[in-house]
């Protein structure tokens, strides 16, 4: 499982240094999402940031929206549509019972399955659909035994966290951790939930993101 994430991480710090890449080599803080959010339920979002830059890159249309009746552990979705065997848009569902962090954290782990989702770990059916939420609600056994569908779900997250709070980012929020400030400072300052800012500096999630990090640049390097 841990190499599953790594290469979940890798994917969307290429995506995050992409974004970069057309900002003159920089980040926002906090990173952009869609510009505006959704404030109402059902409206829809253009996709903007980081979101926007995953669409283009993956030559598809992302469409964001709010809604209403998605309870735990469902509080968002996505749907991808085909057209002539290739991906032509993708729309994200979000609960609007969720706050601003967290919603820009799953909005942008939903957009990590538009890079990757692949039809052997798709969600396609109704049944699969039953069988991932049963599954998630009954949480059973080790994520290395689950199958595909729950495995992309786990990876998603990863790669949510660097979309949301990439490698750029994080070293100025380690330097405000460093200089006094709490994990809900760092959370307000990059509209992250505080849980999440909690988690990626912990000491086994921090090691694998750097490993992840490692294998990125020993990758760009052609080494």
């Amino acid at each position: 499982m841990s190499q599953e994430r790594i290469d979940a991480i890798k994917k969307a710090q290429g995506f995050a240094k992409g974004y970069a890449n057309t900002n003159g080599g920089c980040l926002p803080h906090p990173m952009m999402v869609l510009s505006p959010m959704p404030m109402h339920v059902s409206v829809i979002a253009e996709s903007s940031g980081i979101i926007k830059f995953i669409a283009d890159e993956m030559q598809c249309h992302i469409n964001v929206f709010r809604t209403r009746g998605l309870t735990d552990p469902v509080h968002a979705y996505f749907i991808k549509y085909e057209k002539d065997g290739g991906l032509d848009r993708v729309t994200i569902a979000y609960s609007a019972e969720l706050n601003l962090c967290w919603s820009r954290l799953l909005i942008c782990k939903e957009a990590a399955h538009v890079f990757l989702s692949t039809p052997k770990n798709a969600t396609s059916s109704s049944g699969d659909a039953i069988n991932l939420v049963t599954n998630l609600l009954n949480d059973a056994g080790r994520m290395q035994e689950k199958g595909p569908a729950l495995v992309v779900e786990d990876t998603a997250y990863f790669a949510a966290i660097e979309l949301l709070f990439p490698r750029q980012l994080v070293a100025e929020a380690r330097h405000m951790l460093e200089y006094g400030s709490s994990y809900k400072d760092v959370a307000v300052s990059f509209k992250v939930p505080e849980q999440t800012v909690e988690y990626r500096f912990l000491p086994a999630p921090d090691a694998l993101f750097n490993s992840a990090y490692d294998d990125y640049d020993r990758g760009a390097s052609g080494k």
